[in-house]
This record gives C-alpha cells, structure tokens and sequence, in this order.
C-alpha cells in the first residue's frame, strides 16, 4: 500500500490550502510563493496593500479571477521578477485572452521615451526604413555600455509604431534601467521575456506557442532590450522568426548574437568637435556631443559662448562623445566652470564614466594580441589615421589592416573622423588613457613586490 504524502500544515492562523493536481491554481501558486518567502498573510497584506481577506480568499479559491492591478500588487509585494512574475500573472487566469485582447485592440505602443534623442536623426532613418519595409527583420544594435543602445531602440520602434502601425513587443533584460521597463505593454512584455530567456522553465515550450499564435503573421516589432547572447534562447528565437513572417525583431546588446540572418549594427559615439570648431558657435551648437553636452547642463543662467566654447568642445572630444559621459559630466557644471571641469576630465578621464564602460574598454584592450596591442599604441599617437597608415604602422597587407580596423570599429575601440565618408578613423581618447593607466599600474605593482 502506498504512502500517502502528508499535507503541508497552515501557517498559525490561516486556513489549509487543499492539494491539487497537475498545473498550480493561482491560489495554490501564490500561497507557495507566500510561504517560501516566510511571510504570513498579514505580512504580505502589508507589503502589498492588498487586503487579508483578498489574499486569503485568492489563496483558498474563493476568487477566481482576480483583477490584474491586485495581481501586480501581490507580485510586488512577493518581490517576483522575471520569469516567475510572467507565470505568476498568467496562472492568474484568462491570461491567453486577455494578452489576444490587448494585442489587437489597438497597436501596442513601446515605452515612452524620456527625452528628445539628440544627433541619431541619419541611424534612425535607416534602420526604421529597413525594419518598416521588412528588407531586414533581424538586427542587433551593438555598441560600448553608455553608447544609447537602448534610447535609439525606443526612438526606431516609435517610428515604427507611428509611421507603419506596428505593435511593439517590448521586453527589457532584468539588468536594464526603470527607463525601458515595466512599460505599458504589460504583460505581453513577461510573456516574450519568460518564453525567450534562459534558462528555459518548464513552461517555456508552451509559452512560445502562445507568442506564436499571438504575433501570427501580423507584422509587428520585437525589441530585445539589454539582453546577451548567454541569456537568450536562440532556437526559440529563430523558430518565433520563421513562424511569424511579419515579424521584425531588434535587439540591443553589447555583442552580436550570431543568428542566421543577423544584421549587425555597431552604434559610433556621438559627432565632437575638431580642433578649431569653436570658431562658428552655431556649427558648433549642432554638433551632437555638444548639442546633447549642454542640454543636460542644469546650471541657470548657462549658455554656449566664445569663452568656454574651447572648453566645452575639449570636454566632448576627451568624453569621445559617449551620451552617458557627457550626461555625466554635465552635472559637475553644478560646481564647477568648463575650464576648471575640463582640467579634471584631462587628469583622469575615468572619473567621469560607469564603472561598465571602464570595464568594458579594459576587457577589449585585454583581448589584442601583443602586436595589435602595439599597434593601437602608435595609432593612438596620431589625431587621425588611414588605412594606409595602419599598413605602414603595422606592416600588414591590405586584408589584415581591413580586419584590424574593422575589429577596433565593432568592438568601440575607435570611431570614424572627420565623417564617414573621410576614410579617417581615430582612437577613442579613452582608449589612449588605458595604455598610461595599465603602465603606472604595473609600475606600482613592481614598487609594491620591491618592497
């Protein structure tokens, strides 16, 4: 005779929950959660605003189709994210009908975005023209952490939206900002984020037919939102690409995700200034760098002029145009004037950018063989540099140089100069700083095991 299995005593105080079979009932699912947390029901009331009652009667069944706001609450309230969260909102029931509703009651919109997007006016265009017509419909945006992956993402999917009418299915990585998350687009977000993520949940198979039978063949925008190629599943999401064929997806990511029919767009920092376009402060206003630079300068009183237009094309140039650098930099105009700002900025340029973008350009200067390594060292020492001058540098022929440069291009190590029609590349000023900055670290290793 077999064992019956001994139910799970209540918490003191609160009634049983009766066993079930097969797939949790919502009431089963959140009394799980609720209990694998340690809290009673009082304490999740109190973390939630939801009532004792409401939440006890959702855990005993009493309430079968509780409202999606009081399922938010609770999940808030739990502290669930990600892939349980998705699953928690759907087991609340009606989940199927009421994502088919939202769908395609009105096309979705994406996130709103928070500001104007300054100096991308060429990138959108394209990309928007190419994801609209459907001549691409897989492209990653890649680029350095700070670059504004995810800011023209929203820009390109606002085109979308407004110009073709097509929904967008936005899902953003756990990692990315409040800015790109828990958007209006709700729950159809979880749904593409806990059918696409990895690792997969047992309920990922069915989840994906959901979001193939949801997109059909209705053109419509996917973005993927700050994701890597580690944390995606990349058969689902190629069999989503070959099943839909309305479907256009996006995704920003530091590196590519090398899918079939990939198209790889690597996003350059911002346009900075040359040496002497100070001269002409209206060109100068319309740089991007400097545009975004001194749009973010929250300092009353404050505006472009001939006196610290040196300074303020020196701090774009020494920033290399990064939008989270200059974003950055421009809330020390707080304390401090362009020129004292710039003198900082010029003794440790670091102090001025995220901790991702200093580990980022690290990581890629580590990964240059010695040769390359010696390479970029005396690339760097000119303002700008041709094909024929890496050939002469680096005694490579012709396709070796091409690699090269096209190398330090993807990986953000250099930029175009002069415009992309120059065929004149620069080293990025931060990527200079790197080569001083790992010699006095070594230096001071060597004095530290001297001593």
């Amino acid at each position: 005779m077999t064992r019956q299995a001994t139910p799970e005593p209540p918490v003191s105080g609160e009634a049983a929950e009766p066993p079930s079979h097969g797939v949790p009932r919502f009431g089963e699912l959140l009394r799980r959660h609720r209990i694998d947390r340690g809290a009673t029901q009082r304490q999740l009331a109190d973390l939630s605003t939801v009532s004792v009652r409401a939440i006890r009667d959702l855990e005993l069944g009493k309430a079968h189709r509780p409202r999606r706001d009081t399922v938010q609450l609770i999940a808030e309230g739990l502290g669930l994210t990600g892939q349980e969260r998705a699953h928690f909102e759907k087991a609340a029931g009606g989940s199927a009908n009421e994502l088919k509703l939202s769908y395609e009651t009105g096309p979705v919109p994406p996130p709103a975005p928070m500001d104007t997007l300054v100096g991308r006016e060429a990138e959108v265009w394209m990309l928007g023209d190419l994801l609209g017509t459907g001549n691409l419909r897989l492209v990653s945006i890649t680029g350095l952490p700070g670059i504004g992956k995810s800011r023209i993402a929203l820009e390109i999917a606002g085109f979308l939206h407004r110009e073709h009418r097509l929904p967008v299915l936005w899902s953003s990585a756990p990692t990315q900002s409040c800015a790109t998350r828990d958007t209006g687009s709700e729950p159809l977000s979880g749904l593409v984020g806990a059918a696409l993520n990895l690792p997969a949940a047992a309920a990922a198979v069915t989840l994906q037919a959901e979001l193939r039978t949801l997109v059909g063949d209705q053109p419509t925008l996917l973005v993927m939102d700050g994701y890597e190629r580690a944390g995606i599943d990349a058969t689902a999401l190629a069999a989503l690409l070959q099943h839909c064929r309305g479907l256009r997806v996006l995704i920003t990511a530091r590196t590519p995700f090398q899918l079939p029919g990939e198209r790889e767009f690597p996003l350059a920092p911002l346009a900075v200034p040359g040496e002497r376009a100070e001269a002409n402060l209206n060109e100068l206003a319309e740089i991007g760098s400097v545009k975004l630079l001194t749009r973010c300068i929250a300092r009353p009183g404050f505006r472009l002029t001939t006196a610290n237009a040196p300074a303020i094309s020196a701090l774009c140039r020494l920033l290399d145009g990064i939008p989270d650098s200059l974003q950055l930099a421009a809330s020390w105009f707080m304390v401090y004037t362009a020129e004292t700002l710039l003198e900082y900025v010029r003794t440790d340029p670091f102090a001025f950018v995220t901790d991702d973008l200093r580990t980022s350009l690290r990581t890629e200067l580590a990964a240059l063989d010695h040769d390359e390594r010696a390479l970029l060292g005396r690339l760097g020492e000119l303002d700008s540099w041709s094909m024929s001058d890496v050939s002469r540098l680096g005694h490579r022929e012709p396709a070796g140089c091409a690699r090269l440069v096209r190398r330090l291009l993807m990986h953000g190590m250099a930029r175009t100069s002069a415009g992309p029609d120059s065929g004149h590349f620069a080293v990025l000023e931060l990527v200079k700083y790197l080569g001083p900055e790992r010699r006095s670290a070594l230096h001071r290793l060597e004095d530290e095991a001297a001593s």
